[in-house]
């Protein structure tokens, strides 16, 4: 696949390439990351180090391999992962967190090789992080003898407006831009200047007091006309609305986090290993949510598992989240998505897939970000879910992030969806050329195209130039069970995880596995009140076959029971299909 910059992405290329020291300070979502990386191509750098946010350095690391044109290979990217990492002598690029770089060992190792061989080019990533001038980091990274000293280029990347706070503008521009700001070199006359500052009086009251620095306040703005007329040569920012004539209305990335799949996975139900694979990510997903937040006021996140939205609900409790499920009543829901609208102090959205895919209006006024903690079996379903947010009422492009864990199952329901996502348009583009074809005939071309799928080995890699990681035991455990999970009608209603499993196909469906669902049903039902799984089951599930218990099941009953089961408690609960129409 040829991989091409738009427009706007070319200029800003070519700014970052018109002097050593340079600012792009793109809205979230316009490819900084990648300008950062084609420019750094084009000055034919051999040597680079990247400092980033730690939720985000495997993500770096997948745009230099896919950018990069074959230029590097995996081993000579070296991702700092822990204070007592050694850098390798034939690794060319060097990725590492803010707060690796206060670790003396990593600092030491960082200094001592740009003495040796030098940087022909730093980029920081999200540079707001350097705002405050007497943070250990910001004197670290910035500072007189930091390992910036001894780089050809220094690339700054940020999303966050800063001429709205000029005061956590100025670390940067003293570092690396002072001649901009003379004669305003000095933190106090640079205050005085361009942040309305003033001196404390002996009558100050204690607000005051908290909002001073050495005495003096520096929280507001002034002159900032002129501010913007200095920076001009140093700064390049675009909004969406800049370029909006240039972008997609739907821009979709896979986002690996830096973590390893949980040990064990592969000797658990695959129902039960998606679930603890997506609680395993829930500490690096509220990382990047957070920081998309800084940069977009509002998120919406989807996830499939209800404990794994109360864990992301805790993580994220300081930026007022809302949540929607299964199972809550109409008038919920709604208050959760007014307050998400119209709070200025609630900036996450959490939805259960289902739950909170449909059947849901406002969130396109407020918000252009979606994020999923899991892939769903149903392109169709994860389709749903953006489209509360990609529908009529919205003026941005809409940003979708897919968190995902390198060598897990993820790898192996990305493959998938993208194989079903490719028949269908494949198909629905055939029948718009072809006037014969009904739409009976089309869901049944689609339906066989995917049954295909579903019983054949292999598919396309989501980023092809991305390094491919060994299988895992869990990801062969998924793909041995490929060939038992029937495809979905497009507009079906979606199962718990896999498709149902019919008994002419699989004839040695187990008790077992019959009670190991029932036991998946019960907890998504309720993380912590057993008796609403357990009422749902022996009011809807057992009734199905004629019976009042898991016991009284026949053996031939148990494929259907086991389908009836992995559609998960919203297909049972009580108002959930009428308060999402």
């Amino acid at each position: 696949m040829t991989l091409k910059l738009m427009p706007f992405q070319e200029e800003g290329v070519r700014f970052l390439l018109s002097s050593p020291y340079r600012l792009l300070a793109d809205d979230m979502g316009l490819g900084k990351t990648i300008q950062a990386i084609v420019a750094a191509n084009r000055a034919y750098a051999k040597s680079m180090l990247i400092i980033c946010p730690a939720s985000v350095k495997v993500h770096w690391a997948r745009k230099i391999l896919q950018w990069s044109g074959r230029r590097w290979t995996p081993n000579q990217i070296f991702i700092i992962r822990d204070g007592k990492s050694d850098i390798p002598p034939d690794a060319n690029i060097i990725i590492v967190n803010y707060d690796l770089t206060l670790r003396g060992r990593v600092k030491r190792q960082l200094v001592a090789r740009g003495e040796q061989r030098g940087y022909d080019v730093v980029c920081v990533d999200e540079a707001h992080y350097l705002k405050n001038r007497k943070a250990k980091r910001t004197r670290t990274i910035l500072g007189p003898g930091s390992f910036l000293s001894f780089a050809k280029r220094v690339w700054l990347f940020t999303g966050t407006p800063v001429l709205n706070r000029p005061a956590e503008f100025y670390p940067i521009l003293r570092a690396l831009a002072p001649e901009l700001i003379s004669p305003y070199l000095t933190w106090q006359a640079y205050g005085e200047r361009f942040c309305a500052g003033y001196k404390l009086g002996p009558n100050a009251n204690i607000i005051q007091k908290r909002k001073a620095e050495d005495g003096w306040v520096m929280d507001g703005y002034s002159h900032l006309d002129d501010l913007a007329a200095r920076i001009e040569p140093f700064m390049l920012r675009r909004t969406k609305e800049d370029v909006l004539d240039e972008l997609p209305d739907k821009v979709e990335t896979v986002v690996p986090l830096d973590i390893d799949p949980p040990v064990g996975l592969e000797y658990l139900p695959i129902a039960t290993a998606r679930r603890e694979l997506a609680l395993a990510k829930v500490d690096k997903a509220v990382d990047y949510v957070a920081e998309l937040v800084a940069g977009a006021d509002k998120v919406v996140v989807f996830s499939h598992h209800r404990d794994a939205i109360h864990a992301l609900d805790a993580g994220l409790r300081h930026l007022g989240p809302v949540i929607v499920y299964g199972g809550m009543s109409a008038d919920d829901k709604q208050k959760s998505i007014d307050r998400f609208i119209s709070d200025p102090s609630c900036n996450i959205f959490l939805g259960q897939t289902l739950a909170g895919g449909v059947g849901i209006d406002g969130l396109q006024g407020v918000c252009s970000n979606v994020v999923f903690l899991e892939l769903d079996w149903s392109p169709g379903n994860m389709d749903q879910a953006v489209d509360r947010v990609r529908r009529i009422g919205q003026k941005d492009t809409v940003f979708v992030h897919y968190l995902s864990v390198p060598g897990s199952m993820d790898d192996y329901m990305a493959e998938v969806l993208l194989e079903k996502r490719q028949v269908i348009e494949r198909l629905i583009l055939a029948s718009e050329v072809n006037p014969f074809m009904s739409l009976d005939n089309l869901l049944e071309r689609i339906a066989t195209a995917l049954e295909t799928i579903a019983s054949t080995q292999g598919g396309s890699p989501v980023v092809d130039a991305a390094p491919k990681a060994a299988e895992s035991k869990t990801v062969k455990a998924a793909k041995a069970a490929k060939a038992a999970k029937a495809a979905e009608p497009v507009e079906a209603k979606v199962e718990e995880d896999a498709p149902p499993i019919q008994a002419a196909q699989s004839p040695t469906i187990t008790y077992e596995q019959v009670s190991d669902a029932a036991t998946q049903f019960i907890m998504d039902a309720h993380p912590t009140d057993q008796t609403i799984g357990r009422k749902l089951i022996k009011e809807y599930v057992w009734p199905m076959f004629g019976t009042s218990s898991m016991k009284e099941l026949k053996p031939e009953q148990y494929a259907d029971a086991l389908a009836a089961l992995r559609k998960g408690p919203d297909a049972y609960a009580p108002d959930d299909s009428d308060d999402d129409l």
